[in-house]
């Protein structure tokens, strides 16, 4: 543990004063993403272009987990903002007047150098599967975070 300050507790003013420690975040291994990165170009771009909108849509299923809940759509994000945050993305979500937005502050897969361009396409998927809706990502507003609308789909 990393201690990152000390602080006296609300309402005591005598004593020691409170240490508070944290966990340093947890960096990949260093071989980590170019071995990602080497599989998803030797699976990914061996494949004849239909095949790979399917194979991303398989694999976003699988890195998705077990199936959204079947209630409404909060509940649904709940549930995917958990999935998300276990899988790194420190997500959350936004009611707007335009419908409800998913912010994720972290994005594993940027890591990856040389950046594959079907990892866009790939989070998206996720989404989609992890809320049971389509998903379509917003622009940039010019910080580290990227959002997304979340929508009903047509049926």
């Amino acid at each position: 543990m990393v201690r990152t300050g000390a602080q006296p507790l609300p309402g005591r003013n005598r004593g020691r004063p409170a240490r508070l420690y944290s966990l340093p975040e947890q960096a990949p291994e260093p071989g980590l993403a170019p071995l990602v990165a080497a599989l998803l170009a030797e699976t990914y771009d061996s494949l004849p272009e239909p095949g790979q909108e399917a194979f991303l849509r398989r694999l976003a299923a699988r890195l998705a987990g077990p199936s959204p809940p079947s209630g409404g759509l909060s509940q649904r994000l709940v549930f995917a903002v958990q999935r998300l945050n276990q899988l790194g993305y420190r997500a959350r979500w936004e009611a707007r007047s335009t419908g409800p937005r998913l912010i994720l502050d972290s994005r594993p897969f940027a890591a990856l150098q040389p950046p594959h361009p079907a990892l866009d396409r790939l989070e998206i998927y996720l989404l989609e599967c992890l809320i049971g809706e389509a998903a379509r990502r917003l622009a940039s507003d010019g910080d580290a975070r990227t959002g997304f609308s979340i929508y009903q789909v047509k049926k």
